[in-house]
């Protein structure tokens, strides 16, 4: 019921499909969402959302036992009514195997090039986070290297700077350099994205430490008395 809900949910919002990772394990709640008329997408293989459970990033269908599993996987998720499944890193030759065993299209990411489809994270193919890239990844630009360049750049530029800018409150503009090199224009700007958790944070590198937004935002620049 939850699963179903829940899928109902997303259709509501926009979706024109929902997905869910998992094979044999998922049948239950696959069956309850496409018998709702909800367009569904199976992953099998190496499943991100579980991938501590699963000891790391590792390839799946390196053994026998592995791949009969997976096999096992694809055909029942077919079977309740999926209309393709993704094979996350299974070894090429499994993932060929699988795409000749079942009518539903495969698509790939990292399993070669025997399945029907591919595709890939955004941040790997335009090389956004140089901290982790998967082994099958080539990325196609390096955006990354671009923003330490271009941060780099506005942090140059600013330092070298004459601003003329008289604070309207005494005193403002000591108070804030014990925090940046310049409140107005901050050095370095730095954003990433944890690729587990998916939540965008933020971090301001500045030239005396780094220091949390908070607390940059809880500077007072004109308390009273000033």
């Amino acid at each position: 019921e939850q699963a179903e809900a829940t899928a109902r949910k997303f259709v509501a919002a926009g979706a024109q499909a929902v997905k869910l990772e998992g094979g044999v394990n998922r049948v239950a709640q696959i069956e309850a969402i496409t018998n709702a008329g909800i367009p569904f997408m199976s992953h099998i293989g190496m499943l991100p959302q579980t991938v501590r459970e699963q000891g790391g990033y590792k390839i799946k269908g390196r053994t026998q036992s592995e791949a009969e599993a997976l096999l096992v996987d694809a055909r029942a998720v077919e079977q309740a009514g999926a209309f393709s499944v993704v094979l996350e890193i299974v070894v090429s030759e499994v993932a060929k195997q699988i795409t000749s065993a079942i009518e539903i299209p495969t698509i790939g990411i990292g399993s070669g090039e025997h399945c029907d489809g591919q595709i890939l994270v955004t941040h790997d193919l335009i090389g956004l986070f140089p901290w982790f890239t998967p082994k099958f990844v080539s990325a196609e630009a390096r955006v990354a290297e671009e923003i330490r360049r271009a941060a780099r750049a506005f942090v140059e530029r600013t330092r070298g700077a004459k601003i003329a800018y008289q604070p309207r409150c005494p005193g403002v503009y000591a108070r804030a350099r014990n925090y940046v090199t310049a409140l107005a224009l901050l050095p370095c700007v730095c954003l990433t994205q944890s690729w587990l958790v998916g939540r965008w944070r933020l971090f301001l590198l500045y030239r005396r430490g780094t220091y949390s937004l908070r607390r940059v935002i809880g500077v007072h620049l004109c308390p009273s008395g000033d």
